[in-house]
């Protein structure tokens, strides 16, 4: 276990470079991508973990597993895919996908650009991605299969939860676990930001006279219904959940329903367990556009499962510059969303500046950064990020981050 512990660290810099743009990578972090990378290529592809010089032998093939030739493969079926090579004796039973010669590959993140990653929904996944020797061993022996389930409809990626899943790709395919035997049951689970874990068990076999057992469409189907049940009625937020979050859910003015949701991939999380990864349509504001948005380090990750996002609205940065017009330097160039997307590789969140509306030329800085841990940060809103301006709002050397919840006494 060690061996592949140690494969691990040796290509976490690769899985970065390659899915820093994919869905997956935004969906379940990078930690988690790496383990599936990982698993692709020891337990699928069986590149040695344990032989000497095996760490760097094993990096070098990871790289190349990335590349035909000098550059990514291109694969018609999938655009933007970020494909990992499939050797020939890999397991028979995952889905792969043909470059134009004709090799296979498999599809373990599809890139996007920024509007799109914005517009994927933040759910936390199931409990078990935490790091444990059973987790570590059963990712090993590929009981939790790493590649995604992509849903394409006629339009490509994704298709609408409250629309009709006749013509998904794959669709008439069965559902099957590693030795190839049919799934005939699943457990559907995700946690949405603001709200009460949910889970559903999902019975693979239809009716005597239903034609779609076991098979990819049904599962897309049923996992689309969960969702549905889910906006419509088995919704429970979390006491300290904020109402006002661009994710609530509900048919409200603001609120995201079933209609503005896209089905994009369903993941396997645990064994027998999945989690659907949904995007919000393009077209939907989800006021975000100028957000800060805060990502929590692998460590924190894995303390607390996976950790979406936490965003500071504008509307709450425009309160802060009113507040406090001394602490604002103008004027300042509009930042892009990208330029301003934290993303932290130590053990404690970085600074992240706040941009506000405050200037005839569009955005002002407030220049104290705001430097939390993501346990004491999961929800802030206008109220609480008043008094953490007055309180709490500094700017420490890396390797000494303070606790919010410390610094104001809760």
């Amino acid at each position: 276990m060690s061996g592949f512990i140690s494969a691990l660290d040796s290509i976490d810099s690769i899985v970065r470079t390659e899915h820093s743009n994919g869905i997956i990578f935004r969906a379940l972090g990078p930690q988690e991508t790496r383990r599936r990378i990982g698993t692709l290529a020891a337990s699928y592809n069986g590149y040695e973990l344990t032989a000497p010089l095996a760490p760097g032998r094993f990096r070098d093939r990871v790289q190349f597993s990335y590349r035909e030739g000098d550059r990514r493969p291109e694969l018609p079926d999938i655009p933007n895919a970020i494909a990992f090579f499939c050797i020939p004796e890999a397991i028979p039973f995952t889905r792969t996908y043909p470059s134009a010669s004709g090799r296979r590959w498999f599809i373990p993140d599809i890139e996007v650009d920024d509007l799109y990653h914005d517009h994927i929904v933040p759910l936390r996944p199931f409990e078990p991605y935490s790091e444990n020797s059973g987790r570590a061993a059963s990712v090993l022996e590929g009981k939790v299969d790493p590649v995604p389930l992509w849903v394409v409809g006629s339009q490509g990626l994704g298709v609408p939860v409250k629309g009709d899943v006749a013509h998904v790709q794959h669709g008439n395919e069965l559902v099957v676990k590693r030795d190839g035997k049919c799934r005939t049951s699943v457990k559907v689970y995700f946690q949405w930001e603001g709200y009460e874990p949910y889970t559903s068990q999902i019975q693979m076999r239809g009716g005597s006279q239903s034609a779609d057992s076991c098979t990819f469409k049904r599962l897309v189907n049923q996992v689309n219904r969960r969702i549905c049940k889910f906006i419509s009625k088995d919704a429970v937020p979390l006491p300290n959940g904020n109402s006002n979050s661009p994710w609530a859910v509900g048919n409200g003015v603001g609120r995201i329903s079933a209609e503005d949701l896209l089905l994009l991939a369903i993941v396997s999380v645990s064994e027998g367990v999945i989690m659907p990864v949904l995007k919000v349509r393009s077209d939907r504001d989800l006021g975000l556009a100028n957000a800060v948005t805060v990502r929590a380090t692998d460590t924190m990750r894995d303390m607390d499962s996976s950790v979406p996002a936490t965003l500071v609205h504008p509307s709450t940065a425009t309160m802060c510059a009113s507040r406090y017009p001394n602490r604002i330097d103008t004027p300042a160039p509009q930042p892009s969303l990208s330029s301003i997307r934290a993303q932290s590789s130590g053990d404690a969140l970085p600074a992240v500046p706040i941009f506000a509306e405050g200037s005839s030329d569009g955005f002002a800085e407030v220049p104290h950064s705001l430097e939390v841990e993501w346990a004491n940060a999961y929800s802030l809103c206008s109220a609480l990020f008043e008094e953490f301006i007055d309180r709490a709002a500094y700017t420490e050397p890396r390797g000494t981050p303070r606790t919010l919840c410390r610094d104001l006494e809760w």
